[in-house]
């Protein structure tokens, strides 16, 4: 695989420095009551005068005869409302349909799963740790329930239906954040659940010893700091500054930049890491804090930025503000994300980001975007009428209130679309499909020639259907997707 360096405004190029997918996988060593401490509550918020439940609790839901979890960003992470902030439309609901749309091509190939089909059900991450593991709990409670001494996880019967299909999970898809998916990897690993991140980059989620059920279809941060600090060498800019946020993600990127800058020859002359805040007062005023220091040493007006797609914004609206003139050099967090320059296209005019190499997905933006409200199945994506509202600000009339959603006009479903398709949901889609994979796989193994769910298949081992995850190979449109141990 290769980086995609994206040079915005005016030019999209591509790097030279390829490597192969890498394929990792992870143990759990976590203690499960240090985990379910971090489990939160919902909360409810002030909205101008009236008291509004949020966050709203929701789960998608495809029925089938063995089912994902699905992790996705549903929402950006905003503590000021008890975790959950406004909806994401390209790095969220985007993500949820491309999970929809591979299940949907699986079940309908008959060949590629034998007489039986593939169910999902998907949650909301909020992109933040705590509300995750709150959330992964449901995905996981049978298994909490089978450990503590019922006879089993699949004997559900007087479980709701929800119950049931939570007990024919056998892996999970998710998560975007570095930081959530390692509470998650931690949290899923304790049950032996093998798990598949589509975009998770942390060199620590290589630790096979940590987490030997994790498993990912994008590469460590490893490769994306040398595909930086080769792009900081070509052009001779060896005394830069740098920005990371306070995560795993931005910390351990960090790390790999500054191990390689002395092999490299590159200094880093200011070095600002981002905390996170709560009150958008002090969000500003650290923000506008940090630019002025990067100014403080004009000779270092390269900055590399290693931060998620909400802090790049914040950083980039900070720079707007103090009317700073840097040349960005970004990381994937915030790369082709069209939310973080919006309205601030002067201020990030010539910066290269990286990316691991991303294609479109093919056939998926007719399929998005001929997707409406009253043709979009709400138990298939219950946020979509959320999502429409937050698109085109408009109110659907029975909808629930949001913090977000006062708009005066009223929803017809004939707006029409005018957003940019995310350039990496292939790696979500052959998340899904990597599982897929190793269920026909293991059916081949333990059912033969029988098409359906032999006796077998109906209590899947998962800690079984690890080991065919890890060794699964398919082609995948123009490519093979191979997990490299």
């Amino acid at each position: 695989m290769s980086y995609n360096l994206v040079h915005w405004l005016p030019a999209v190029s591509m790097s030279k420095h390829g490597y192969r997918r890498q394929q990792v996988s992870w143990s759990a060593q976590a203690i499960a009551a240090a985990l379910l401490a971090r489990i939160v509550v919902y909360l409810s918020v002030a909205n101008a005068s009236s008291s509004i439940e949020w966050p709203l609790q929701r789960m998608a839901n495809i029925s089938g005869d063995v089912f994902i979890g699905v992790m996705v960003p549903i929402h950006e992470r905003d503590d000021r409302l008890g975790q959950c902030g406004r909806l994401q439309g390209e790095d969220g609901i985007q993500l949820l349909e491309a999970v929809i749309y591979a299940v949907n091509e699986i079940n309908d190939n008959t060949d590629l799963l034998p007489g039986f089909t593939l169910g999902m059900l998907a949650l909301d991450t909020c992109s933040s740790e705590s509300y995750a593991l709150k959330e992964a709990i449901r995905l996981i409670r049978p298994y909490i329930v089978a450990i503590n001494g019922s006879p089993g996880r699949l004997n559900a019967q007087n479980c709701s239906k929800q119950g049931q299909e939570a007990a024919k999970v056998v892996a999970v898809v998710g998560s975007t954040h570095s930081a959530v998916t390692i509470q998650e990897a931690t949290l899923l690993g304790l049950f032996n659940i093998p798990q598949v991140s589509y975009l998770s980059t942390t060199p620590t989620l290589s630790n096979v010893e940590r987490f030997p059920y994790f498993t990912r279809t994008v590469p460590s941060d490893v490769y994306q700091a040398y595909a930086i600090i080769k792009i900081l060498r070509e052009f001779n800019w060896t005394y830069v500054s740098a920005v990371y946020d306070d995560s795993n993600y931005g910390i351990k990127g960090f790390q790999e930049l500054e191990k390689l800058s002395f092999e490299h020859d590159v200094c880093f002359g200011v070095t600002q890491r981002l905390q996170k805040e709560a009150v958008q007062d002090v969000v500003d005023d650290a923000y506008d804090y940090i630019i002025t220091k990067l100014k403080s040493n004009p000779k270092a007006n390269v900055v590399v930025a290693f931060v998620d797609m909400q802090q790049a914004r914040r950083l980039m609206a900070a720079a707007h503000r103090v009317r700073a003139n840097f040349t960005w050099i970004g990381s994937d967090g915030w790369s082709s994300r069209t939310s973080v320059v919006d309205g601030l296209e002067s201020t990030v005019d010539g910066a290269i980001t990286v990316q691991p190499l991303a294609r479109t997905l093919p056939g998926f933006a007719n399929y998005f975007t001929r997707l409406r409200p009253d043709n979009h199945s709400e138990k298939h994506n219950p946020w979509f009428k959320e999502y429409w509202e937050s698109e085109f600000q408009c109110r659907y009339v029975g909808e629930p209130v949001t913090p977000f959603n006062s708009y005066s006009r009223t929803c017809t479903s004939n707006e029409t679309f005018n957003n940019t398709i995310a350039l990496y949901l292939h790696f979500i889609y052959d998340a899904v499909y990597a599982i897929a994979h190793a269920l026909k796989d293991m059916h081949r193994v333990v059912c033969g020639v029988k098409r359906g769910m032999c006796a077998e298949m109906h209590d899947i081992n998962v800690a079984t259907l690890t080991k065919y995850l890890k060794n699964v190979t398919f082609k995948a449109d123009d490519y093979d997707a191979v997990f490299n141990p």
